[in-house]
């Protein structure tokens, strides 16, 4: 669908991309391999469109939440309650680590809105990389 959009976008000289991954592509997980996997590889995928698109007016996004308080997540919650105390404890320093469905729409709708700045220019390798380019040779 994304692929369909992006021309869209490019013609009217402004957009927004919205992925959804997750915060264990950041700090790994020792049981869900191919899932930390998967969302490493949106996050790489993010990277790259934002690359490519930001010269042309599109903002290209990842939201990285935690644990979310879904029906789904409630079940295994309930029957574990220490889990998500322990979670909490552990990941106080992540953005939305433990939340509601709403917390992650709303910075979805936020990121989407035309209220977010346009993107920056971006960044040349050597800022990516966190290195200085070499010195150029002093003129003779």
């Amino acid at each position: 669908m994304l692929p369909a959009r992006i021309p869209v976008m490019v013609e009217q000289g402004k957009g927004s991309v919205v992925n959804f991954s997750s915060v264990v592509a950041l700090r790994g997980n020792h049981i869900a391999h191919v899932y930390v996997m998967a969302k490493g590889g949106l996050i790489s995928f993010t990277r790259a469109l934002a690359g490519a698109y930001s010269p042309k007016g599109i903002r290209v996004n990842a939201i990285c939440p935690g644990i979310v308080l879904t029906e789904r997540s409630g079940v295994v919650y309930r029957r574990q309650p220490d889990s998500l105390r322990r979670h909490r404890q552990h990941s106080r320093q992540y953005p939305f680590a433990v939340g509601q469905p709403e917390d992650i729409a709303n910075v979805a709708l936020f990121l989407a809105s035309d209220e977010t700045p346009p993107p920056p220019p971006p960044p040349r390798a050597w800022e990516q990389l966190g290195r200085c380019p070499p010195m150029p040779e002093p003129a003779p």
